[in-house]
């Protein structure tokens, strides 16, 4: 098999075969959805680190089409929670398309991403000061320097 006919190669599988080949890919690439926007964006919501996707479910019959191949899937990932920090969450759900192309590359669309697991008593917001302070400890982010230049440049 060729990687030029990736597509056609799926068309000529069994159901099972079928699936069993896409389960192969997406386990083979699911750690690509820790590098979207929208899981990038609920991470900075916790104070965890080391984060990985620790289960996947494909939802769907893979739609195998002309030149790419299409199936949604849901994941739960889990991270490290900072012991310094307040509980935020370590856990993250949500769901993603994986697109397979001609080539047999995948790629990850549509994903969505939610902290599943925050503390009760914090919020969001609570979170969000926790990561500016322990930036500050860590001398990263200088509150008043972003105040002063906010000030200046208002004037």
């Amino acid at each position: 098999m060729s990687q030029e006919n990736y597509i056609i190669y799926l068309q000529s599988l069994s159901e099972f075969e079928l699936e069993r080949e896409i389960e192969n890919k997406i386990t083979d690439t699911l750690q690509q959805i820790i590098n979207t926007e929208e899981m990038s964006s609920a991470i900075a919501e916790t104070n965890a680190c080391n984060w990985f996707i620790e289960d996947y479910d494909i939802v769907d019959k893979p739609d195998v089409g002309e030149g790419e191949c299409i199936t949604t899937l849901t994941y739960s990932a889990s991270g490290e929670q900072d012991e310094e920090m307040g509980f935020c969450g370590s856990k993250i759900t949500g769901q993603a398309e994986a697109v397979i192309d001609e080539f047999g590359t995948v790629t990850y669309q549509n994903v969505t991403a939610e902290v599943d697991d925050m503390n009760e008593g914090y919020s969001r917001d609570t979170c969000k000061m926790g990561h500016v302070v322990k930036l500050c400890k860590q001398k990263l982010y200088n509150p008043y320097h972003n105040y002063l230049h906010n000030f200046s440049s208002q004037n």
